[in-house]
């Protein structure tokens, strides 16, 4: 018998109506978030992710917080996403980060960890929950868009991402130079972003940041012994807040 026709071809606008659809749900889901971040943000200090209190009223400065309790000029975000269950040492890394909140804040990413979230963490600690395979929604929409990705380009990217991110979680450090222009939402207010890393203790920053680092320099890392080597340390890397700093990856190659 003859063989059956083949199948007719797919229709192409029903393929870009169903992509423009799902980046549609993917951009209100990233719309949503933020507004709670920023609901919680503007909140004052009275829960776990309300603003840190303004100077006291006696104008005394707290001793081991040599800029007082906020300072005047600076304030960093340091950006750290998760993939996966987050590490049984996360709440040594969010005790060690209190001294830190005159001047930094930690704005951790997650997927779905809300019961592995430390009870008792500092109001500089901030947790996000942007829901299963979230990470790699945020990164790919923000970067399609950066790039001027058309739409059915965006949403293989994020489908790309996701599978990495899935069976390679460690890749999502290969995107740290981007995370001022994927995070670039929830960094109003800030000099300065960041990255540093969940297995760190971070201290008192006020004591050896400087401020003729923030104030001389875009981007501040810290060497080991190589100072001759150009090289943007993962455990901690600090970029100045702003379009020109945060759009330097797009130079960049192999990104």
């Amino acid at each position: 018998p003859p063989s059956p026709p083949p199948p007719p071809p797919p229709d192409e606008e029903d393929d870009v109506t169903a992509a423009e659809e799902e980046l549609r749900q993917i951009r209100d889901r990233q719309k949503e978030a933020q507004r709670v971040f920023h609901d919680e943000h503007s909140a004052g200090s009275g829960g776990q992710h309300g603003s840190l209190p303004a100077h006291s009223a006696a104008g005394r400065v707290p001793r081991g917080m040599p800029c007082g309790e906020r300072h005047p000029d600076f304030r960093l975000a340091l950006l750290l996403p998760w993939v996966g269950e987050l590490p049984p040492w996360t709440p040594y890394f969010a005790a060690s980060a209190r001294l830190s909140s005159p001047l930094a804040d930690f704005l951790v990413f997650h997927e779905e960890q809300d019961l592995a979230v430390p009870a008792d963490v500092p109001p500089n600690v901030k947790w996000f929950d942007l829901g299963p395979g979230g990470l790699s929604m945020l990164l790919g929409m923000q970067l399609g868009e950066a790039l001027n990705l058309p739409i059915r380009n965006a949403t293989v990217v994020i489908k790309a991402l996701r599978f990495m991110f899935d069976k390679w979680p460690r890749l999502v450090a290969e995107y740290k130079p981007t995370f001022g222009a994927v995070f670039s939402k929830y960094l109003n207010g800030y000099s300065h972003w960041g990255y540093c890393d969940l297995d760190m203790v971070v201290g008192n920053l006020p004591l050896f940041v400087s401020r003729a680092e923030l104030e001389q320099h875009d981007i501040v890392t810290y060497s080991f012994g190589d100072q001759e080597a150009l090289y943007l340390r993962g455990q901690w890397t600090v970029h100045r807040n702003g379009p020109t700093v945060n759009g330097f990856w797009r130079g960049w190659g192999h990104l």
